[in-house]
């Protein structure tokens, strides 16, 4: 069966919860190694998680977490986005902060919008797969595994697999929508026809080269256990 995750509420939110925030914002916790208490989450609206620390996002909360902390696991939804508070190098320095923050034996997730993307190119915080996995192997972190998310880092609905060619292509044939959301019907209906017209493209485009060209890319990686004495 393609490996695909789908929108699956891990905890059933209060009512209130419902109301504020979309649960698929934590469809991070479907693709993780684990849950444990006390685990940075780097927001990318509202949404928490008990025993979490989750910062203010501005400056001044992301200094406090980020600097000279550890966490048993580290979280960035949206890493443009949070790149942007930090205003100190951008999204992969950023990256490279959180991915520092990470205590030995402890996991990244990241969320960012892929530069190839053509959405990407006027995105200043979008990056490059293969930039991301520098920048936290530069921080000591091994890679665990690589997602397309979609429709983009913000609303993971669906965490598509990379490891081999059949879970894009499930997607893309039986479960591909294409959700946007506009100031106005005028501006969705556009970016609607322009995400459909990017499904047929990516149809049309040879199977090993279509995960470089997807909107958006969730990553997970480990920081090692440290030398037993």
């Amino acid at each position: 069966m393609p490996e695909l995750r789908p929108v699956t509420p891990p905890v059933p939110p209060t009512p209130a919860a419902e109301a504020e925030v979309d649960a698929r914002l934590l469809n991070w916790r479907l693709v993780v190694p684990s849950e444990p208490d006390g685990l940075l989450l780097l927001a990318v609206a509202a949404e928490s998680l008990p025993g979490a620390v989750c910062p203010a996002r501005d400056a001044a909360g992301l200094a406090a977490a980020l600097d000279g902390r550890r966490y048993p696991a580290v979280v960035v939804g949206d890493l443009g986005a949070w790149g942007r508070v930090d205003g100190a190098g951008g999204a992969a320095a950023l990256l490279g902060r959180a991915a520092a923050a990470v205590a030995p034996g402890g996991w990244l997730y990241a969320g960012f919008a892929n530069r190839l993307y053509p959405a990407g190119l006027r995105d200043r915080g979008a990056l490059r797969a293969g930039a991301a996995w520098r920048a936290l192997a530069a921080a000591g972190m091994e890679p665990a595994a690589a997602y397309l998310a979609f429709p983009d880092q913000r609303c993971p609905a669906y965490l598509v697999g990379t490891a081999g060619s059949v879970e894009l292509e499930y997607f893309l044939r039986t479960l591909f929508f294409p959700h946007v959301t506009g100031s106005s019907a005028l501006k969705a209906r556009v970016k609607q026809h322009a995400l459909a017209l990017g499904r047929l493209a990516a149809l049309a485009t040879p199977p090993r080269f279509r995960p470089m060209f997807a909107p958006a890319y969730g990553v997970v990686a480990c920081r090692p256990h440290g030398p037993r004495g």
